[in-house]
């Protein structure tokens, strides 16, 4: 009987076909802390493990976008990026460092334009009793106080997506109603987080261009205001009797050049922007009130690079070392070797230290890609959207699947699917090319293991 089985054993082996597992390379690190006011880096100094995983044809890491203090503790903001070729997703989290505590702040798709309001990373604001988290287009503000995170209720409809910057002391924020609705008000951030609405800011608008919300804006002397609008463009505006008057544009110089010099800062009178590889300077001169004497700062910064908040720091990697430029005194501050410390991209800065992420493990295993462990439907993506969009949902475990499409009064539209599947993530397009269907308000229905679910989409022509 025991040879029977031995033999079985061996035949199952050598000539049944195996299953062959995805190979998955993992490489995880720490975030090491460097004191640029100290000569030497201390390797014992680190704050945080980060980890990312290479698939065959995706990716998943987890990263450090930015640093924030407040109530004398240290938090960290990350982002995990996953990078499905099919459904990509961003998640950002805010993570206390003493507490050992994570607080999900955000889960969407990476930005297919600048339209989205999307940015890089979260745009902070502190109050007195709290800080502000704000990420655009891809979901209301965030209000973090008292160990908790609030999300912004609206108000009449309307919910806080941004802030621009500061007018006569007080946050330029932007409200949006419908999708691309979009109103302006002044509002006193140190009652926050109550915010009034019954301030509101208009913008005259004296170009050809047709959306022009304020993304950032910054003092410059007086009245005078740098003004960007959320598509890059740099303008030279005024403010009185609460309009922003854009008095003329800065930068780009001509209307057909795109303007990858978005990421800026102005410091003494003089803007620091990127363009191509190099730091720029341009001198603002109240003469003539336009910008002047170009010239390239840094001439080549490599592929890694960073601001402070206050914009009065630049710090970049290049030729494995670290570079730290104090913009404030144009000066090169310090300069370190860490050719023999393995890292990857991705640098922050939060003076006096700017952080790296260390690479210390890298693996290479074999392990299959766990199966979802509950049943959800994804908001599709995009949305709004025309004429098509993605649909995506996750099937814990087998059987009958249905996703049809209803109109606003209840009607079946379409069946996207109809059969039984096997457990796992999954995606449809849904077209409206053939289908002759007016904007408006669409709802996805996912039916499965005998539950419902169900997300609102938008149709805008």
């Amino acid at each position: 009987m025991k040879r029977e089985l031995v033999a079985a054993v061996v035949f199952i082996f050598l000539f049944m076909p195996q299953r062959v597992l995805p190979q998955v390379t993992k490489t995880s690190g720490n975030l090491l802390r460097i004191n640029f006011l100290s000569p030497t880096i201390n390797l014992s100094d680190t704050l945080w493990n980060w980890s990312k995983k290479v698939f065959k044809d995706s990716s998943y890491s987890s990263m450090c976008m930015a640093i924030v203090h407040w109530d004398s503790k240290a938090y960290l903001i990350t982002e995990t990026y996953d990078d499905n070729p099919h459904f990509p997703w961003i998640h950002v989290s805010l993570y206390d460092l003493a507490g050992k505590k994570t607080y999900p702040m955000m889960s969407t798709h990476p930005p297919i334009d600048w339209d989205f309001y999307l940015y890089f990373q979260p745009e902070v604001r502190f109050t007195a009793n709290g800080v502000w988290f704000f990420y655009g287009r891809a979901k209301p503000a965030d209000f973090f106080s008292n160990d908790s995170l609030h999300q912004f209720e609206e108000v009449n409809g309307w919910r806080l997506i941004h802030a621009a910057g500061k007018i006569n002391g007080k946050e330029l924020i932007v409200m949006e109603n419908t999708p691309y609705v979009f109103k302006y008000y002044l509002e006193d951030f140190i009652s926050s987080p109550k915010i009034d609405l019954t301030n509101e800011v208009i913008v005259e608008d004296i170009s050809s261009q047709t959306s022009l919300r304020p993304f950032k804006v910054q003092h410059i002397r007086d009245s005078l205001y740098l003004y960007r609008e959320d598509m890059g463009y740099l303008y030279l505006s005024s403010f009185g009797n609460n309009k922003l008057k854009l008095l003329k544009r800065l930068k780009p110089e001509e209307p057909s050049i795109w303007p990858f010099w978005v990421l800026w800062r102005f410091v003494n009178g003089n803007l620091f922007y990127l363009d191509g590889h190099s730091l720029m300077k341009e001198e603002f001169s109240f003469i003539s009130n336009s910008l002047q004497n170009k010239k390239s700062v840094i001439d080549d910064y490599g592929n890694n690079c960073a601001f402070s908040d206050n914009g009065n720091t630049f710090a970049f990697l290049k030729h494995d070392s670290l570079f730290v430029y104090s913009v404030n005194e144009e000066r090169m501050f310090s300069t370190y070797d860490i050719k023999s410390i393995p890292h990857i991209n991705g640098i922050v800065i939060d003076s006096p230290y700017v952080y790296i992420h260390q690479t210390s493990l890298v693996t290479k295993v074999h392990k299959e890609k766990s199966l979802p462990t509950t049943l959800k439907l994804n908001q599709n993506y995009p949305n709004p959207f025309n004429p098509s969009t993605t649909i995506s949902y996750d099937l814990p475990t087998a059987g009958f699947v249905s996703l049809k499409i209803y109109d606003f009064l209840g009607r079946e539209i379409t069946t996207l699917v109809n059969e039984y599947q096997q457990a796992g993530n999954y995606h449809k397009t849904f077209s409206t090319s053939e289908l002759n269907l007016s904007s408006g308000v669409y709802f996805c229905e996912l039916r499965a293991g005998g539950l419902i679910q169900t997300k609102k989409m938008i149709l805008m022509k």
